[in-house]
């Protein structure tokens, strides 16, 4: 009998079990879990993904500030978050984009720098909720335990097409020698279609994307899984006229003939027109979806097909159980945050580490300062908080403002904020967000409002407070080139204004 299962081994349950050991480390109450991971240690995934062996995460390692400060971490995005501080992605590669096989390695190191040990290998069969506990079925035993956490990340999507079964995955993709001099076409133009093209650019004759999405960069959409410009070569070739395609269209039918294949497309922007397209090899990068174990009852999902979760990560029909890593996207699925990647979702973990901990031992892990300070500490949150960086629009410091002091209690998200009911204290969620930035055609020539800080549209700081009697209230404060929001008098006023409103009450 454990008190937590953590099914999946991926950087999401690390970091989990990472809090986890610190926790326990601080209160010398140490909760039984325990990690069952199907292969044979944590982040497997990156082995195989992405297929061409670069990561288009950032890691960034010179920022002007200490490699361990808040600041610091805002960009670094693949570390797992740990106080020590002393296993960063930097030590192993000053690669602006790693190679990806790296995170297994730092994993399984910071792993072992926490005792972590999984069990390697054990494969979870089935999840079956009683009343008030959980059985864990794997292929070699079976568990019980009263709080579950899945984080069994992704699989590849495969697409509903006649024919697919003539296609080669993109986990199978060949060596690109095998590709030379010959015409492919690729179907998805995400970062995974776009890498397969990048990779052959100068062994395949012609090359051809398909999908019924036209490609929105990052840049202009603001979520990070959006095609990255590091994998735009194609495109650029396509527009260049240098052999490259890229089509909006439907995949209708994959037929083969001999040693060719007939790709049957209906046009998007040519009033329906139907085309056969013949090329030597077919390809299909259609992406991801989670890859979840069965689940007794069956969890409610979202449309997306991303598990149904509340604002603390817990599903929406079954107590108790909780998911942890990219799972958790569906939440802020291609919004500005970053659920579905490391840097987003090593936060969620974070804030569900401290949850699920003070619910099994009371501890609460709240950092307290006076009142004295609230003006420093809202700026020093602000201006170096990583997490808030990295998931903006989604989660944010909680504090709780009561007559004797201030309490930081850490990452809450948005949702859970909401869902607070009335409060004797004052609450407040600090965020950095951003505004109506989807709607500007050219996001490099967006029009500011200097000094009207509602009007702000790149990311900027947003305080939701909470008071007695269920009043709420959110203030904006005004952006800034440098995200170094305590040199405007605008935003030192419309702090002063909150800090009297608060101490004043």
């Amino acid at each position: 009998m454990y008190d937590l299962i953590i099914i999946g081994g991926g950087p999401g349950a690390l970091q989990l079990a990472v809090r986890l050991e610190e926790l326990a480390a601080k209160t010398g109450k140490k909760i039984k879990y325990r990690i069952f991971e199907s292969n044979n240690g944590f982040g497997t995934f990156f082995h195989k993904f992405p297929v061409h062996g670069k990561l288009v995460s950032n890691n960034k390692v010179y920022t002007g500030a200490d490699p361990k400060s808040d600041f610091s971490e805002r960009f670094d995005w693949n570390s797992i978050i740990t106080e020590k501080k002393d296993i960063l992605m930097r030590d192993y590669s000053t690669d602006f984009y790693p190679d990806s096989n790296i995170l297994p390695r730092m994993f399984g190191d910071i792993a072992d720098s926490y005792g972590i040990a999984p069990n390697y290998n054990e494969k979870c069969i089935e999840i079956q909720k009683t009343d008030d506990k959980f059985f864990v079925i794997t292929e070699k035993g079976n568990y019980e335990s009263k709080y579950v956490v899945v984080s069994t990340g992704y699989k590849m999507k495969k697409p509903d097409i006649k024919g697919i079964e003539y296609a080669t995955p993109y986990s199978d993709m060949k060596v690109k020698s095998y590709y030379r001099d010959k015409s492919v076409l690729i179907i998805g133009k995400g970062n995974s279609g776009l890498e397969c093209a990048k990779d052959i650019m100068n062994e395949a004759n012609m090359i051809l994307l398909a999908s019924p999405e036209s490609i929105n960069f990052a840049y202009q959409t603001h979520y990070v899984g959006s095609p990255r410009l590091v994998n735009s070569i194609p495109i650029e070739n396509y527009q260049l006229k240098s052999m490259s395609a890229i089509l909006d269209c439907n995949v209708l039918e994959i037929s083969k003939n001999n040693n060719l294949f007939k790709v049957t497309v209906e046009y998007l922007h040519a009033n329906g027109e139907i085309e056969d397209i013949q090329v030597d090899e077919v390809i299909y990068a259609t992406g991801f979806q989670v890859n979840l174990p069965k689940i007794s009852p069956s969890i409610e999902l979202f449309e997306t097909g991303f598990p149904k979760i509340d604002g603390d990560f817990q599903s929406t029909n079954i107590r108790n159980l909780y998911f942890a890593g990219a799972i958790t996207h569906g939440l802020d699925y291609k919004k500005y945050s970053s659920s579905g990647f490391i840097h987003g979702f090593r936060y969620n973990s974070i804030q569900l580490a401290e949850a699920i901990y003070e619910k099994i031992t009371q501890f609460n892990n709240m950092i307290c300062y006076s009142h004295e300070d609230f003006k420093e500490n809202i700026f020093t949150i602000l201006n170096n908080n990583a997490g808030i960086y990295l998931q903006p629009g989604f989660l944010g410091i909680h504090l709780t403002i009561t007559d004797k002091e201030i309490r930081n209690n850490g990452y809450r998200s948005i949702p859970s904020f909401e869902d607070m009911m009335d409060t004797k204290e004052i609450e407040l969620l600090l965020t950095l967000e951003y505004g109506e930035i989807i709607r500007e055609k050219n996001a490099l020539s967006i029009v500011r409002s200097p000094g009207v800080p509602k009007e702000s549209v790149h990311i900027h700081p947003v305080i939701r407070s909470l008071k007695s009697g269920n009043q709420k209230k959110k203030i904006l404060l005004e952006e800034h080139l440098f995200n170094r929001y305590s040199k405007s008098e605008v935003n030192c006023g419309i702090i002063d204004e909150l800090e009297k409103s608060i101490f004043d009450r």
